[in-house]
This record gives structure tokens, C-alpha cells and sequence, in this order.
């Protein structure tokens, strides 16, 4: 087989800013993850580059633009393929053009929020369940059912896709797969920390012949978020307390006896099993005094809650061999006379990946996907 194009998603310049400030921390209003709690992810740049032969477009709910200021405002050429409304690229997709798409979709354009999946299993060889997106937790605020609520649409990105497949002579190739051979999710400088390791593309392709998956674009091998532990939301080194004792956030089955804790721990104590100790996060902090703790000397806290997992996809396990054999195309475009393929990718920021963290605010990264067909 022979490449014969390729195109490039690309969000840049993607940055976290706060945008909000708080007075009364402990008001009950306090959202995810200390100065995370009203942080938000801003792209400023979003792109598709496309091929000579591989067509792309924006699947919109409606006819989002006159056929006349698609073409004149953004070099889109309109058409109705089986009563879905769809604007293909004359010359790839621009961040003017994703701006003007997710405006009207009524998407997040230039923020993302620190959100979660919750609980999600990947199951490549059978039908999956799609993504549901929760607000972060409350500080102080543990629920009965151990999540937040709905995320609002404006917190996360959701683009639907169209591929459409054509040959030199202007026909269009049937039943072509189309895949995702490459990636990156990176700090724009050496300086940008690493906050780009908590960005999660949820991929759909079943309308297609393909499947759904969380993918990280960071993970060098299939992996899993915790999605429950203990926090400090509060900002001041320490767990968590409300009344008396240290509250759980998130997912999970289980339970736990608190022992009761006469003074401050001498150090961080690392129950969320991020590694990295030596200072006081949103997910390592101290167990206060006179409060009713989890004893980690004692119990293994996670296995202990059970916390559920938000399991991902790496790119190893999905991009084809150099010979386009193999992996799991993302979807394939139609047998019939239209030629045409669907993706919807929804983009967020998983909060509970352990780099959301009070460092990471203004820090800033880049995102690209490449998907390729093959002829």
C-alpha cells in the first residue's frame, strides 16, 4: 500500500489562565483543584491540513452558514449528504473556521475545563458506551452518588467530523478506512510543565464501522486514571475535612474506618499514589490534626476505597503497521454513492490525572492528531 495523504487536526497554543478569583475559600463554591478550581484551557489556534485527495468537513446540527458566506467568509463548500448538514474544506480548517463552528455548535472555543469521564472501560472488540462528562467536585462536598453533575457544553470541545475519500478524476473512492496514525500533546516550552498529559480526546466512530475509546495522546501504553481519593481543594496542605473527618471525592466502591489523628502529620502523605511527595498538591497534602483520618501506615487507602477507573487507549494500540495492516481504523467511509465517513471527537482535560495541579496554571501546550488513508 501506498500513503496517499494525510491531515492534520492541530489545537495550539492551548493555555491555562485564571479567569476568576474567590472570596471565602471555604463558601462551599470552590471547584476543582485548588487554583484550578476556576482555571480554564484556551486554545487560541485550531487547524485541519488536508490533502490533495482526502477531503474533510464540519458536521453541523443545521445549516450553520448561506452557502454563499461559506464559500466567501471560509472557503467551505456546503452540501446535504443524506440529511446531515456539511461544510467541506476547500483548503483545510482554520482557527477561524473552528471558532465560527464551535460558536455555533455552542462548544467551548477557547476554554476547557478540568473535567471527568467518571468510571470508563475500553472495550476495542465490542460496542462501548460513550463518554459522559462530570463537573468537578465541591469542596466540602462529598455526594451520595459520589459525582457532581453534567458538565455544561461550554467546557469541552465536540467536533464532528466528515471524511470523504476522492480520486483524481473528481470520483470518490468507496469503503476507505481511515486511521490515526499519529499524535502529539506537548508543553509549547521547555517551561510549560506538564499539563498536556491530562488532555483526553474521546473518539467516535460507530455511526461508521469504528469505535469509541478514550484516547491519550500522551500515554506511550494503555493506562487508567484513579477517579476517587482524597484532596485538598481547600489550598491550605491538607486533606480535606468536614466534620470531624476526611471526606472522599469521586467514583468508587467501598469503605474504610477513619482512625482519629491528635496531630498534624509530620510530612505530605501520598495517598493518591502520585509518586511525588516532597510538596503539598491538589493530590498530596498533609492529614490535619484532631481530625479523623485514613491511616495509609495501616490500610492501602486505594485498594481499600476501590476507586473506579477511566481507562484509555494509546496510539499503539489503534494506528495501522507501516503496510496499513492491521490497528483499528477510526471509522470507513460509506459504500454508497456519497463516499462518506463520520468521527466525533470530544476534548477535554481529565482533572483526576495527577499533573492538574497548582503549578501547571499559564502553562501552555499543543495538540495534534494526523489521521491518514491509504490506497
Amino acid at each position: 500500500m501506498k500513503i496517499i495523504n494525510k491531515f492534520h487536526i492541530a489545537l495550539s497554543a492551548l493555555a491555562i489562565m485564571t479567569v476568576a478569583s474567590f472570596a471565602g475559600a471555604i463558601s462551599g463554591t470552590v471547584a476543582w483543584f485548588a487554583y484550578s478550581t476556576r482555571a480554564k484551557l484556551s486554545y487560541v489556534g485550531t487547524s485541519v491540513d488536508q490533502g490533495v485527495l482526502l477531503q474533510v468537513g464540519l458536521v453541523c446540527d443545521q445549516k450553520y452558514w448561506s452557502e454563499e458566506d461559506a464559500d466567501d467568509l471560509y472557503k467551505l463548500t456546503y452540501e446535504n449528504v443524506d440529511g446531515k448538514h456539511i461544510y467541506f474544506s476547500k483548503g483545510g480548517l482554520n482557527s477561524t473556521i473552528m471558532g465560527a463552528y464551535l460558536t455555533r455548535a455552542g462548544y467551548a472555543v477557547n476554554t476547557l475545563e478540568p473535567l471527568t469521564s467518571a468510571e470508563y472501560t475500553t472495550n476495542l472488540s465490542n460496542a462501548a458506551e460513550d463518554v459522559v462528562l462530570y463537573k468537578a467536585p465541591t469542596a466540602f462536598k462529598a455526594r451520595s452518588n459520589h459525582l457532581n453533575g453534567t458538565a455544561q457544553p461550554r467546557s469541552y470541545s465536540f467536533i464532528k467530523l466528515a471524511f470523504r475519500v476522492m480520486n483524481n478524476d473528481d470520483t470518490i473512492n468507496k469503503n476507505q478506512p481511515v486511521w490515526l496514525t499519529h499524535s502529539v500533546a506537548e508543553a509549547r516550552t521547555s517551561a510549560d510543565g506538564n499539563i498536556s498529559q491530562a488532555i483526553r480526546v474521546f473518539i467516535d466512530g460507530t455511526e461508521s464501522g469504528g469505535q469509541k475509546f478514550i484516547y491519550n495522546p500522551s500515554a506511550e501504553n494503555d493506562g487508567y486514571v484513579n477517579v476517587a481519593g482524597l484532596l485538598n481543594l481547600n489550598k491550605d496542605d491538607y486533606y480535606d475535612v468536614y466534620g470531624g473527618e476526611e471526606l472522599i471525592y469521586g467514583d468508587y466502591t467501598g469503605s474504610l474506618a477513619t482512625t482519629h489523628n491528635a496531630a498534624d502529620s509530620a510530612s505530605n502523605v501520598d495517598m493518591n499514589g502520585t509518586g511525588v511527595s516532597t510538596k503539598a498538591t491538589t493530590f498530596c497534602a498533609k492529614h490535619k490534626r484532631n481530625s479523623n483520618i485514613y491511616d495509609y501506615s495501616s490500610t492501602d487507602f486505594l485498594a481499600g476505597i476501590a476507586p473506579k477507573r477511566a481507562e484509555y487507549v494509546c496510539l499503539d494500540s489503534i494506528k495501522p503497521n507501516e503496510d496499513f495492516t492491521g490497528g483499528l481504523p477510526v471509522c470507513t467511509t460509506s459504500n454508497d454513492d456519497d463516499g462518506v465517513g463520520y468521527v466525533n471527537l470530544k476534548i477535554w482535560l481529565e482533572g483526576w490525572d495527577h499533573t492538574v495541579i497548582n503549578e501547571e496554571i499559564n502553562h501552555q501546550f499543543n495538540l495534534g492528531l494526523q489521521f491518514e488513508v491509504a490506497l
